[in-house]
């Protein structure tokens, strides 16, 4: 697979994650909070907690190459830069699109995938930074 570098990626697959009768969803399949499955066992968690605040919004990313999923859309918004755990629309990282937590996987060698679940607030909610 070709990867695109520069200021945009258009190989990041964004899904969103939702919870149904209890059981957390990413892109319509459903994810066992025991472990398994696509997320590790606490980001799950995180992320049912999450959700359980009314208009709130989860994703899960994936993609190859730079660590910054720069040009995906989340949320209707397009990524221009994350760091301290906060994913930003701007390049002043004033347009909050939520934060992140990077799903951390046993290292395949010379592997460039990147994996992000990106937790939204409910429209008016602020985003504490740390």
């Amino acid at each position: 697979m070709e990867i695109k570098r520069g200021p945009e990626n258009p190989y990041v697959n964004v899904e969103e994650i939702t919870i149904q009768e209890g059981k957390v969803l990413i892109g319509g399949m459903q994810h066992d909070l025991q472990g398994g499955a696509n997320l590790p066992h606490a980001i799950a968690i995180e992320a049912h907690a999450w959700l359980q605040t009314p208009g709130r919004s989860a994703y899960y990313l994936t993609w190859e190459g730079s660590k910054i999923p720069r040009g995906a859309v989340v949320g209707g918004k397009k990524v221009q830069s994350a760091s301290n755990k906060i994913i930003v629309a701007d390049a002043w990282g004033d347009d909050i699109i939520g934060k992140y937590s990077r799903v951390q996987r046993a290292e395949v060698e010379n592997s460039q995938k990147q994996e992000m679940v990106v937790l939204a607030p409910a429209p008016g909610e602020e985003i504490e930074r740390h």
